[in-house]
């Protein structure tokens, strides 16, 4: 260093004693006293501006070829390098990674453990909740089969009934009218035979059984609202049984859906039972007692005018309480009727005219004949009817309406106080018997026509049907009765072998991690030692160019460049000192142990790829083997993520391991090319001063005061 110093201390003496006379004549004449100085010649000032450069590149080749810049520059490499060796070679940083892997690889195999029990503790729960839901929805079936067997007995029971209805008509309302028919001929010959006065009593009881043939009418047309009934309790049940049929399950579907079919096929029949209307015969006899009333009404109008102070007295009596009123209506009755009676045996002990006795004859030989058409009538009745169409009932309502009506003109004018009796005129009375006669004449004629037989209706389809819905249901039941097949027990054991293989080989791995590493083997520097005789030929090569004579420079102000120069010599003596201490030795690090457990669990995860394969191509079809699936994908990620860990950290040791020849063959050339950029030097022009003759000024200097910039290392 010292000699150094002693260098760049004579090195402005060398730059004076290497300008040309001409220069060193002008430097002291311009020291001197001033006068004139001839201005030098373009050829002199190239020289000059030459010398000049010249003389300072040699300074600055004799300085950087000295031993202390190599040995300056030497160790401010060493220092650069020394951090980088000592981590690169610094086995406890592979160490702390490998104990951090360790613990996580721990911590995750425990996780896995923990979740793995959860999962098939939460797959016992579900396998118990799906038993508990089987028996229950197998329960349910049960109940709905029962149901439904239930609703078919009690709709055989319904046809049954309703069959029998049909083969056996009911005759009673028949012979009820017949009855009714009798009653009436008897009180048309007491009327005959005894005159008006059991009319009034007549009138009441006419009235009476009116009221009945009416109820009788209502429980007729009960009849069609019991079948309408019958037919929305049908709708009713077919309505049930679709609902019941949704909820069960796709196979019972069908037979539900064919006993909907047959449903539907015994609606059909019923309504055709309906259509063919059971009680056809029994509103044929309806018609043919309609017939009579209206012949009666008729001979009821008639007697109307003569018996209209009786009818409206016995109207009186029906309506009123039993009061004085009553009993005074009692009372003019009861003078009526005697004057009634005066007046019939007036008209007995009178001399009766011929014609009009003739009149009488007639009228008892009609009554004659109307008893014997009435006889007649009424065993035509008590015959079975024939199966007649639907008959609309309106019409007779009506009628009915109008006899009422009649009967109360009638029972009104029987109030009105009857006038003296006079000869009466049988004639129209003759003329009405006569009508009646050919009337009743006609209706003979109609029902002694032969009656159409009753067709019988075959029920044989029907009962077929609920004999097939009958062996539907019964084999639903002895399906439905037999025990579920018990599921199959999933056999974990595979599962439980793999994992307790992942907690041996993850032992083997946390056991060869914790073994201490062996000794490492010693680096080899050969490629950095030869990257550094590289650079000592080159400092060579430089230090011969440079020792090269050259021209003694001017004199040249090199303050600058001492003063970085000693910066540098500073920042050098800093590199030789670091680079002096020794570097420690690396260790070898052994990873055979580390990738034999890799290895192992490799082998162990393709031994689980194939047994879950196995699984996937033998499916069971049930949730619980799905959530068994899901669970051994979850623990087979898990390994995944535990053999990536392990992989990277392979990784890593063996990337420390290649970069660190290859850190320093860069820090090697970074120091060249600070070197190469050191060696550069840039020289600014020197220019001749403004007292010299011809000689410019440039940039306001003069070029006597100009000085020679350094060139920055």
């Amino acid at each position: 260093m010292s000699s150094f110093l002693k260098y760049i201390k004579n090195l402005p003496a060398s730059l004076y004693g290497g300008m040309s006379p001409s220069l060193w004549q002008r430097l002291r004449g311009s020291n001197s006293a001033p006068k004139a100085v001839a201005a030098p010649t373009e050829e002199e000032q190239a020289k000059d501006k030459e010398a000049v450069q010249k003389a300072i590149a040699e300074a600055v080749s004799a300085a950087l070829n000295g031993d202390d810049f190599t040995k300056a520059v030497a160790g401010h490499l060493a220092t650069q390098l020394q951090p980088s060796l000592k981590a690169a070679l610094d086995i406890s940083t592979v160490e702390t990674k490998l104990l951090e892997s360790n613990a996580e690889l721990s911590k995750r195999i425990d996780e896995s453990t923990a979740l793995s029990n959860t999962k098939l503790s939460e797959l016992s729960t579900l396998l118990d909740a799906n038993n508990t839901t089987t028996a229950g929805k197998i329960s349910s079936i049960e109940a709905a089969v029962a149901h439904i067997t239930e609703s078919l007995v009690e709709l055989g029971y319904t046809v049954k009934a309703l069959q029998q209805s049909v083969a056996s008509p009911d005759t009673s309302l028949l012979a009820s009218h017949g009855e009714k028919l009798d009653t009436i001929s008897t009180g048309l010959n007491t009327l005959r035979e005894q005159g008006p006065a059991p009319i009034t009593g007549a009138l009441s009881d006419q009235a009476t059984k009116l009221d009945t043939i009416v109820t009788e009418l209502a429980i007729i047309k009960a009849n069609a609202e019991s079948a309408a009934a019958l037919n929305s309790e049908l709708s009713t049940l077919k309505t049930d049984l679709e609902s019941s049929g949704g909820k069960q399950f796709s196979g019972i579907a069908t037979q539900i859906d064919n006993v909907l079919k047959a449903i539907e096929a015994q609606n059909t029949t019923l309504a055709e039972i309906k259509a063919a209307d059971v009680g056809s015969e029994v509103l044929a006899g309806v018609k043919a007692s309609n017939d009579s009333h209206n012949s009666h009404a008729a001979a009821l109008a008639e007697l109307k005018s003569s018996y209209e102070a009786q009818t409206a007295t016995l109207s009186e009596l029906k309506a009123a309480n039993i009061s004085p009123e009553i009993l005074e209506g009692v009372k003019a009755s009861n003078e009526a009727h005697a004057s009634h009676a005066k007046a019939l045996s007036e008209l007995q002990s009178a001399s009766i005219q011929p014609d009009i006795l003739a009149a009488v004859q007639s009228s008892n030989e009609t009554l004659a004949s109307h008893s014997a058409t009435l006889s007649e009538l009424k065993s035509i009745v008590a015959a079975p009817a024939p199966a007649a169409e639907a008959v609309d009932l309106s019409p007779l309502s009506a009628k009915l309406d109008e006899h009422s009506a009649h009967l109360s003109e009638i029972k009104s004018a029987v109030t009105t106080p009857a006038p003296a009796a006079e000869t009466v005129d049988l004639a129209p009375l003759s003329a009405k018997l006569d009508e009646h006669s050919a009337h009743l004449a006609d209706i003979k004629s109609t029902l002694a026509a032969p009656a159409p037989e009753v067709e019988k209706v075959d029920l044989s389809p029907l009962s077929s049907k609920l004999d097939e819905h009958t062996t539907h249901l019964t084999e639903l039941k002895s399906i439905v009765s037999t025990p579920a097949p018990v599921p199959a027990p999933v056999d974990l054991s595979p599962l439980s072998a793999k994992l307790d293989e992942h907690s041996a080989h993850l032992t083997e791995i946390k056991s060869a991690v914790n073994t201490p590493a062996p000794a490492a083997e010693k680096v080899d520097l050969s490629p950095l030692s030869a990257k550094l005789d590289e650079h000592s030929a080159h400092l060579t090569d430089i230090k011969s160019a440079v020792s090269t004579p050259a021209p003694a420079p001017e004199k040249v102000d090199l303050s600058p460049i001492s003063t970085k120069l000693d910066e540098h010599s500073a920042h050098l003596t800093d590199i030789k000192s670091a680079v002096s201490t020794p570097a420690p030795a690396p260790e070898k690090v052994d990873l055979s142990s580390l990738e034999t457990s890799v290895k192992s669990i490799h082998t162990a995860l393709e031994t689980q790829s194939t047994t879950l394969s196995e699984i996937k191509d033998n499916p069971t079809g049930t949730t619980v083997d799905l959530k068994i699936l899901s669970v051994v994908e979850s623990l087979k990620a898990d390994d995944a993520e535990i053999l990536g860990e392990v992989k990277e950290v392979k990784t890593l040791m063996q990337k420390d391991e290649k970069d660190q020849s290859a850190e320093i063959l860069v820090e090697v050339k970074e120091v060249k090319a600070l070197v190469q950029k050191a060696a550069e030097v840039s020289v600014k022009e020197v220019e001749v001063g403004e007292n010299d003759k011809g000689v410019p000024v440039k940039n306001g200097v003069k070029s006597e005061e100009a000085e020679v910039a350094p060139a920055e290392a």
